[in-house]
């Protein structure tokens, strides 16, 4: 409460003016003030890795709220980052899944609604694991281990330590463009400082590394 009162947050005479909230909490919070029409209906959406969201979404999003009434229990929305007001369609009992993805964890929980106050009970307190986007940079940085050589990417990261940014640089737009249903390549490029620090220190070429690796998903494009 101190640092909070000499950043001018709060004061001991109005300690209500913050308010720190869990992540779950917050986002819970945000998606109460979401319009209908600000969702995305996910059984308009193709199967995604064997799942197919009309196997629980039975009709369509029109009219959304009628649906709603109709079928509470069978509700799986994706919401868009727009404000709205949501609160009003959901019920005393009614149940929801908060999903956190993150950098480094994915976390899980599920909240009630409590009328006529509108507070939420925590009936699973989050929980979930280290997969988060972060776990895939590193899968791409031991995919380069593989093809390069452990040794010669730790150098690299020493060394060329820019060269090093701007290629996870262009390994997170890549990434931020793909999809389960996407079908052709993402390309990356490497910097040059790469290709010419690869080759003073192996003394052969990048298209010979991926050759002799073995790793056949992936393509040398010079």
């Amino acid at each position: 409460m101190v640092l909070c009162s000499q950043a001018g947050m709060a004061t001991s005479e109005n300690p209500e003016q913050l308010i720190i909230a869990l992540e779950p909490e917050a986002a819970s919070i945000y998606c109460r003030k979401l319009r209908l029409h600000q969702m995305i209906d996910l059984s308009s959406k193709g199967p995604v890795n064997g799942y197919n969201p009309s196997d629980t979404i039975s009709t369509g999003f029109t009219p959304a709220k009628e649906h709603i009434r109709r079928n509470r229990q069978s509700r799986t929305f994706l919401v868009e980052n727009v404000i709205g007001e949501i609160w009003s369609e959901l019920e005393e009992g009614d149940r929801y899944i908060v999903v956190d993805s993150g950098g480094g964890t994915v976390d899980v929980t599920v909240h009630q609604i409590r009328l006529p106050e509108g507070h939420l009970k925590e009936l699973y307190k989050a929980t979930g694991g280290p997969y988060g986007s972060l776990g895939v940079d590193y899968e791409f940085e031991k995919l380069l281990c593989k093809i390069f050589g452990e040794d010669f990417i730790e150098q690299f990261k020493i060394k060329r330590p820019a060269a090093w940014v701007d290629l996870m640089i262009a390994f997170e737009s890549r990434k931020r463009a793909a999809a389960p249903d996407r079908t052709n390549p993402l390309n990356i490029t490497l910097p040059f400082s790469f290709i010419d620090y690869y080759k003073k220190f192996r003394g052969h070429s990048v298209e010979h590394a991926l050759r002799k690796s073995n790793v056949d998903f992936v393509k040398w494009s010079s």
